[in-house]
């Protein structure tokens, strides 16, 4: 084969040279282009790149904006509500019941049903803070969980999970009943520079005061008269702001009720400690006691080892 037509500096055989001069009238120019303006005056090629890439960046914004969305959908808590409807509360947003029941999935770690006429926001949803502020109305939790990873907000307490089922309520005000079935509830109310803390087991319940916040835990079983008598040293001290007299509540109180006469100590004077001490000593006339004096004076050591003595439980 001819080298010309691959390079047409070569000599191109006689044969191609025919075929050329044949074609050579049919031969037609190309027209000229015109020349196009220089554009980079207007547009530094800095831009040009841009426009370039702006394809590419629109997909990775739409990308991460769809990405976004679906982990959105994927926050807060699962709501059930009667008639197995089920619709989600987003973090910050309330939840009234109104004449309905509803049922939260907390996370994964438990449940929390809203009783009617409930309102509820939802705080936060992290895995170490599962945290809701409760309004008014009636909740009831059922948590599998290590301590703390739980919190009802009211207005005037919060009740913190150590592991357990519990039932809680509470009015606008702050006013409110926490009663614990299974393990036990940090009940807790921070005031300027202190931490007021009751700690309630299985099988006993603790008022809430909007004014003086938690009370004392007591047994759900023990006697009516106690009881009563316990109200009425509540009320009398909320009222009147010093403590009221204890003729009621330790003449009924069982050994057992220890564990309100024990949460009782800290808000009373020395007399009335040492009144405490006395008839917690006559209720378990053969146990080997701390230091009365001790207790009197307000150690704490020595009220957890009376405690002890006592056969109370301990979180």
């Amino acid at each position: 084969m001819s080298d010309y037509l691959w390079n047409p500096a070569h000599e191109p055989d006689p044969d191609v040279r025919a075929i050329e001069e044949r074609l050579a009238p049919l031969r037609r120019e190309p027209p000229s282009l015109r020349e196009l303006p220089d554009r980079s005056p207007v547009l530094p090629p800095s831009w040009r790149r841009l426009f370039v890439a702006a394809p590419a960046l629109l997909a990775a914004c739409l990308l991460v904006a769809a990405s976004l969305a679906l982990l959105a959908r994927g926050k807060g808590w699962e709501v059930r509500w009667e008639g197995e409807r089920t619709t989600r509360l987003a973090r910050g947003e309330w939840l009234e019941t109104g004449g309905a029941t509803a049922r939260l999935s907390v996370g994964r770690i438990g449940t929390l049903t809203l009783e009617p006429g409930t309102r509820l926001r939802l705080v936060s949803d992290s895995p170490r803070d599962h945290r809701v502020a409760l309004a008014r109305g009636t909740v009831r939790a059922e948590i599998q969980a290590p301590p703390r990873r739980f919190f009802v907000e009211t207005p005037a307490a919060t009740a913190i999970d150590l592991g357990c089922a519990y039932t809680l309520s509470t009015d606008e005000a702050g006013n409110g009943l926490l009663r614990v079935r299974a393990g036990w509830v940090s009940f807790e109310r921070r005031t300027a520079g202190a931490l007021d803390e009751v700690v309630v087991p299985a099988g006993a319940s603790c008022r809430v005061s909007a004014r003086r916040g938690p009370g004392v835990p007591a047994w759900d079983d023990a006697p009516e008269p106690f009881l009563s008598a316990l109200a009425r040293w509540e009320e009398s001290a909320e009222s009147a702001g010093d403590a009221p007299p204890l003729d009621d509540l330790l003449r009924t109180a069982r050994p057992r009720d220890g564990l309100t006469l024990l949460g009782l100590a800290p808000r009373l004077d020395a007399a009335g400690r040492a009144a405490v001490f006395d008839r917690l000593a006559a209720l378990s006339p053969t146990a080997a006691l701390p230091s009365r004096d001790r207790f009197v004076a307000g150690d704490a050591g020595a009220r957890e080892a009376l405690r002890g003595v006592l056969g109370l439980p301990t979180p």
